[in-house]
């Protein structure tokens, strides 16, 4: 969430782009203004991908948190807080920076370890011929 919200935080300071709360005036980029990206979908979809990754199984889990992260996404934009752009860019990127997070932070539990050792040291009948 961290990496998330300092990504924002950068990205709305550079861009500067309006919200589109009236309709009919610009949302054009460096006008002044704190749309892009949207920060509920870069942290909801960040978190999305860490929890997914994290708990693969049942399969239920990863459908829920994605489902949420896109109901939050799909909320910002018909609240006409952000722009399409804003939203689609903001859970691309909390997509992506989750899954950095997770590979570079990611520590496996005992059990894991203990299976992977395995793994890699017993003979189970089977001869690698590649």
């Amino acid at each position: 969430m961290i990496d998330a919200d300092i990504t924002v935080n950068v990205l709305k300071l550079v861009t500067q782009r309006p919200r589109p709360e009236i309709k009919g005036e610009s949302v054009a980029f460096f006008r002044g203004g704190d749309a892009f990206p949207s920060g509920h979908a870069i942290k909801s979809w960040a978190l999305a991908r860490v929890a997914a990754r994290e708990y693969p199984h049942p399969r239920i889990v990863p459908v829920l948190f994605y489902g949420l992260a896109s109901a939050v996404t799909v909320a910002r934009f018909g609240g006409r807080r952000h722009s399409a752009s804003d939203t689609v860019a903001g859970a691309a990127m909390g997509f992506f920076i989750g899954d950095y997070v997770y590979q570079h932070r990611h520590a496996p539990s005992e059990k894991s370890k203990t299976l992977s050792w395995l793994a890699d040291h017993l003979d189970f009948g089977y001869t690698n011929t590649r």
